[in-house]
């Protein structure tokens, strides 16, 4: 996922968080697809799992949004259940800014 630069300064200012890791774009493309209804939703949910135990620590910061609110619900109680801090929403995010002159900028969040 691609943080928004608006999101990138809210988890600055808020949280102190500077550095982001992603998921590598195979299990990227995996997320942004998985749904809890599909028959691979197990291995699918393995796959980002493993990489996430290998890749993070205790009281790491996890932000999880995704597609779908059962596998959000998931993986946040996944991270609370290995002490990491999960920071979650539901549905996409997808922003769009314009100028509306020199001094404005207009977002649009869906």
């Amino acid at each position: 996922m691609n943080f928004t630069t608006h999101q990138k300064l809210q988890l600055l200012e808020k949280y102190d968080i500077n550095e982001f890791q992603h998921l590598p774009i195979e299990l990227q493309k995996v997320w942004d697809n998985i749904a809890i209804s599909s028959d691979s939703m197990k291995i699918n949910i393995t796959e980002i799992r493993l990489w996430l135990m290998d890749n993070s620590t205790h009281f790491d910061y996890m932000l999880v949004q995704g597609p779908d609110a059962g596998v959000n619900f998931y993986f946040v109680n996944w991270a609370l259940k290995n002490k990491i801090i999960a920071i979650y929403s539901s549905g996409r995010i997808i922003e769009t800014e314009a100028e509306i002159n020199e001094t404005s900028v207009f977002r649009n969040y869906f």
